[in-house]
């Protein structure tokens, strides 16, 4: 059976904002004092990752952001997110962004 990927509420094409994946879910079905070490975000073309070191995860390491800008009205966008772990862990998710009309 395929994944299906999660969707993010829409944005419009002059947003410039983050949107975020939590998960404190999966993290805690092994360790719940497990966290996420490292990020990392296949961005597809046609919508902007911000730079300047936006991309973090939050305090609690449990929820991956990514401040995302422009995109084309009327596209959706098909990102994914990998996360390794304080434990070794590595897990994948896709999400995607539908760009709405201004």
């Amino acid at each position: 059976m395929a994944i299906v990927p999660l969707q993010w509420p829409d944005k419009r094409p002059g947003d410039r904002a983050y949107w975020q994946l939590d998960w404190t879910d999966q993290l805690g079905l092994e360790d719940p004092a497990d966290t996420i070490a490292t990020v990392s975000w296949v961005v597809p073309a046609g919508i902007t990752r911000v730079t300047a070191g936006k991309i973090a995860k939050d305090a609690t390491s449990k929820i991956a952001l990514i401040w995302l800008e422009g995109g084309t009205a009327g596209q959706t966008y098909a990102f994914v997110c990998t996360i390794t772990t304080a434990n070794g862990i590595t897990l994948e998710r896709g999400v995607n962004l539908f760009v709405r009309a201004a």
